[in-house]
């Protein structure tokens, strides 16, 4: 075998390695990827930079922007009021409603920032409902998916494949190319999840938010002594902090402090609301004048009051406090509202929760001021999971963000205007009308996503001109070959859909293309079939809450557990990847 070959392939094992175990960042990865690319001279510096010039990572960069217009001047706010219509009819008319509303809307605009907004929405309507949030997430992290095939810009991994293929010599992929199998997958997906989706959906109830946590026995009520060496200190000088206990309220002449600010003075009698473990609360307390308030009972109410409430708050893909400390990046002096827990995925973190490093997805319990937990969930870096009071339409702005939207469709499907430029222009012409600022459409961008398309792009090219992906590729036509190709189409499908639950999805989908194509090559059969299939198995990650951004956004606030995934996925990837084997050689025959 040759070197560059063996190179290529320790290259690809070192980057499924590091994506697998997510000891390091997506986008770390892809540079490390191609970092180690140009340092072999398996690239040139040329090739290897071309991702970020590359028509599909700005096409995916300017959609960033048109979704984030959508999303911040309120324009899908109004479906709540379907939603809790729907309600009123039963659980099963309402999955249906916002399975097909999520769909369509996906179709257009970003998955991310669709579930984003649909989020809180969704939490809403279950708690007025009295429906369990697990009942309806992962069928909105679904529906976000389902409507991602059905066109060309409705995920970044169909955008990403459609550029792959151009530059294979392959002929443009349209914009409502997708539409015929992507609308029947939509439509096996819904009545799949109305049927048989929803039976293996858990239950795991509500409840307060104290409660879920399990905060009991981490919330203390003390009393200042007399005599304390706490009293007339400042709370950044008591000592508190540093032996890990957090302050949540101050009770002073029945007047309550929430989130009281580090300049805050501690007096005689006062009653502390403190966070912390009963350990550090045993060991703190005689040293430093306070006495503890048995029987204290904590509930939400408890913990509210006045203009203070208690919420939840994720922090978003892209978010900018992801992989900083809530110490390091000051998150209580910033944002004015303490931290109460984290849930991450499965686990709940209660203790240590300064020095927890912050990833994309975790829940953050948060109490505060009902304006800075507002202010909080209002910016890009979080989704505030409970809707306060209802966001102020601008119609104007909603009309003309909307109207710009349809015109990059329409730009591109009727006029045959790139899609590159359509989209640059549309969210241009939104800075500039005011839509939003250059500051917020730079926000709006997940830069995450941009840098792991740029990085990761360049692999693709080694594995297309070292041979390596043709390589592989006679490694399938002589493993499954004889069958035909109606065969090495499904085992294509599902490799990818097995890869796609482990990396990331454009990942998936920059090494799967060049063997895709090559192997159709091989077979001697129209390459488009292949290259549709691996666009749909590379936009739908069902099994795990990994493989895809919007199944894990949904992770911690549905109280999901790994394999809920796999129960009610699982079945879903093998009926797209059969209805997708035997349809997609009918609407591009081989």
């Amino acid at each position: 075998m040759p070197l560059d070959r063996i190179e290529v392939l320790a290259v690809l094992a070192l980057a499924l390695a590091l994506f697998v175990t997510e000891k390091v960042r997506v986008d770390l990865v892809s540079l490390i990827v191609l970092a180690l690319l140009l340092v072999l001279g398996l690239v040139t510096p040329k090739e290897g930079v071309s991702g970020f010039s590359n028509e599909a990572t700005v096409t995916v960069a300017a959609m960033f922007v048109l979704s984030g217009a959508l999303k911040k001047v309120g324009g899908l706010d109004a479906v709540a009021a379907v939603l809790v219509r729907a309600a009123e009819r039963g659980r099963s008319v309402l999955l249906g409603t916002m399975m097909g509303i999520v769909s369509a809307v996906s179709a257009f605009i970003n998955n991310t920032a669709c579930v984003a907004v649909f989020l809180p929405i969704a939490l809403t309507v279950a708690r007025r409902a009295e429906i369990s949030p697990s009942r309806l997430l992962i069928p909105l992290s679904y529906a976000a998916q389902f409507g991602g095939v059905v066109t060309l810009i409705g995920t970044s991994t169909n955008v990403l494949v459609a550029s792959l293929a151009v530059e294979n010599g392959l002929a443009p992929l349209g914009m409502f190319e997708f539409a015929p199998l992507g609308l029947t997958l939509a439509a096996v997906g819904i009545v799949y999840m109305l049927f048989i989706g929803q039976r293996l959906l858990p239950d795991r109830g509500s409840g307060d938010l104290t409660t879920q946590y399990a905060l009991a026995d981490y919330l203390t009520e003390l009393v200042v002594r007399p005599g304390s060496r706490l009293i007339g200190q400042p709370l950044s000088e008591s000592g508190l902090s540093q032996a890990g206990i957090n302050v949540v309220q101050i009770v002073r002449d029945g007047r309550a402090i929430w989130a009281p600010s580090r300049a805050e003075r501690v007096a005689e009698r006062d009653v502390i609301v403190a966070r912390s473990s009963p350990e550090r609360i045993l060991l703190a307390k005689d040293t430093l004048g306070l006495e503890i308030r048995p029987e204290v009972k904590f509930s939400d109410e408890r913990l509210q009051g006045g203009d203070a409430v208690l919420a939840e708050v994720l922090i978003a893909p892209g978010s900018h406090v992801e992989g900083s400390t809530l110490e390091s990046s000051n998150f209580r002096g910033r944002f004015r509202v303490i931290v109460m827990a984290i849930h991450r995925r499965a686990e709940i973190i209660r203790e240590e929760l300064r020095d927890v490093v912050l990833r994309s997805g975790d829940v953050l319990l948060v109490v505060g001021h009902r304006e800075d937990v507002g202010r909080l969930g209002g910016r890009d870096d979080f989704i505030l999971l409970r809707q306060f009071a209802r966001t102020r339409v601008d119609r104007r702005r909603v009309a003309l963000v909307l109207a710009t939207i349809a015109g990059v469709i329409l730009a591109a499907a009727v006029f045959d205007v790139p899609i590159v430029l359509a989209a640059l222009v549309g969210s241009i012409g939104l800075v500039v009308s005011g839509c939003l600022n250059l500051e917020e459409a730079y926000e709006a961008i997940d830069w995450q996503v941009i840098f792991l398309l740029a990085g990761i792009l360049p692999l693709g090219i080694a594995l297309e001109q070292t041979g390596t992906a043709a390589w592989v590729a006679a490694g399938v036509v002589a493993a499954v070959g004889d069958l035909g190709p109606i065969w090495v189409l499904g085992a294509l499908y599902f490799f990818c859909a097995l890869l796609n639950a482990v990396i990331s999805n454009n990942a998936a989908a920059v090494l799967m293309i060049p063997i895709a194509i090559s192997t159709a090559v091989g077979l001697g059969v129209d390459p488009r079939p292949f290259v549709f299939a691996i666009a749909y198995a590379g936009s739908s990650d069902f099994a795990t809450p990994i493989g895809y951004q919007t199944n894990t956004m949904i992770y911690g606030p549905g109280g999901y557990r790994f394999l809920d995934y796999t129960r009610v996925g699982a079945p879903l990837i093998l009926l797209f990847m059969l209805v997708t084997t035997l349809l997609a050689p009918r609407i591009w025959p081989f």
